[in-house]
């Protein structure tokens, strides 16, 4: 896997460090992502409206369980596609420290620019954090408050343990766990700001003896 990534990142690289190619990869890229994320909500019968907005299928119907759907989301909900505000957010770079992510990865990170999350309050809370191929992060939470395993965020073999939980009385929490090396946990609390068009990730984590806390940034795409 790593060798596969460095193999692309030698092959796009130049003098310069910004090859002209890129832009062309970089469209090839959002474009394949788009239809990856599309193609995952759908799976779960997420669809989209004549005005572009995500909405659950009726009750009863294929990916929604019984109760009642959510229905079309509003801006009340957390639900949707956001586009990461990089002049908004904090560095990572300090994280990456805690946990020595290797530099291709590191390198990867400014691609991971969009997030799909889905709240069905009625089954389960969904998270897509959008890169393309091997480097996409994708979770999924029940409501029920069960911990579930997901592969480790850091790419390192084993897993995280974690579970999602409402935070002042409306927002998702995931919290998670994971074993060394550089064990530690992780707490991601979603946030709706400017009246639903902006979402704030507040990251806490502590890795060993050392802590961190930092906002990443979003804006409804």
């Amino acid at each position: 896997m790593v060798v596969a990534l460095q193999q692309f990142c030698c092959s796009h690289s130049c003098h310069l460090g910004v090859p002209f190619c890129a832009i062309g990869v970089q469209q090839r890229r959002t474009k394949r992502s788009r239809d990856i994320l599309n193609s995952s909500l759908e799976s779960y019968g997420v669809n989209r409206d004549g005005l572009g907005r995500y909405c659950l299928p009726e009750s009863g119907t294929a990916g929604v369980s019984e109760p009642e759907a959510i229905g079309r989301f509003d801006l009340g909900s957390v639900t949707g596609t956001w586009k990461k505000l990089p002049d908004k957010s904090d560095s990572m770079d300090e994280a990456c420290d805690m946990v020595e992510l290797p530099w291709v990865f590191r390198k990867a990170l400014k691609f991971l620019n969009t997030l799909v999350l889905l709240d069905d309050r009625s089954t389960m809370f969904k998270t897509v954090l959008k890169a393309g191929g091997i480097m996409d992060v994708v979770e999924e939470y029940p409501w029920t408050g069960e911990t579930v395993k997901h592969s480790r965020r850091d790419k390192r073999k084993g897993f995280h343990t974690g579970k999602v939980e409402i935070v002042d009385g409306k927002w998702p929490s995931i919290m998670v766990t994971w074993e060394g090396p550089y064990s530690g946990t992780c707490r991601d609390t979603f946030v709706l700001e400017q009246n639903g068009a902006e979402l704030r990730q507040i990251t806490e984590m502590q890795v060993e003896s050392k802590s961190i806390r930092y906002v990443t940034v979003y804006q409804r795409a």
